[in-house]
């Protein structure tokens, strides 16, 4: 279990408005039971829901390749394939 302190908060707000991303303040962040590897959150913003997925703290960074799951998912966004659109990775 992750538990978010607003410093985590305020860095989160500060990458999206380095990035250009349209949200500006995070109300809640909850953590999604049922993955298999990589823990996912659900962020309430100030303009809507959305996804974060994140690399398990102290996995190595081989392990766990979040960057292939975002490569892989923005290659098939202009595609027919029903995907999720992807924001951002860093």
């Amino acid at each position: 279990m992750y538990d978010f302190g607003q410093d985590v908060y305020a860095a989160l707000e500060a990458r999206f408005a380095e990035h250009g991303l349209p949200w500006r303040r995070i109300e809640k962040i909850t953590q999604l039971k049922g993955g298999q590897s990589n823990p996912t959150f659900r962020l309430d913003t100030d303009a809507g829901p959305v996804v974060m997925r994140m690399r398990p703290a102290g996995a190595p960074k081989w392990a766990h390749n979040v960057a292939r799951e975002y490569q892989v998912l923005s290659a098939l966004q202009p595609t027919d394939t029903p995907t999720p659109r992807v924001y951002h990775y860093c």
